[in-house]
């Protein structure tokens, strides 16, 4: 059965998703719409910023809290902090060393934090974040003034 959502915000033009997926711009009025419910219109949702100052990212991390009840922030600093500690006796050579001792870099010295980084991916895999929770705290952090 087709489904159809207003594409508007003044409800002048609708979304007809046939059967076979094709979206048809239609009008309210089309018969082809009888029988058919008509969704609200959704507008689309606020566009993701790719990257936000360290400042604004660390601020909206201390509000993000897990399901242990720690911060985001305070779990990120602990997580990191067990990266560094876990490789100390290893040679500096050794690419645990390295990725630990790259992942503290960025997190104490990028200037800005980028939502497609790495390291951001890590993170969020870390503490089960998903891809729309990372969204929302970089929505967030965006907002911080």
């Amino acid at each position: 059965m087709p489904t159809a959502a207003y594409a508007n915000a003044d409800s002048t033009d609708v979304a007809l998703t046939r059967d076979d997926g094709t979206v048809v711009a239609v009008k309210p009025d089309d018969p082809r719409l009888e029988g058919v419910e008509i969704a609200p219109y959704a507008p689309d949702p606020v566009p993701v910023p790719q990257e936000v100052t360290r400042a604004q990212a660390r601020v909206a991390m201390a509000g993000q809290i897990l399901p242990d009840g720690r911060s985001l922030l305070k779990a990120t600093k602990a997580l990191i902090a067990g990266r560094l500690e876990a490789v100390e006796s290893l040679p500096d050579s050794d690419p645990a060393s390295i990725a630990a001792e790259q992942l503290n870099e960025w997190w104490e010295s990028a200037a800005t934090y980028r939502r497609d980084h790495p390291a951001m991916a890590e993170v969020a895999g870390q503490f089960g974040l998903s891809d729309a929770q990372v969204d929302a705290l970089f929505r967030t952090a965006a907002a911080v003034s």
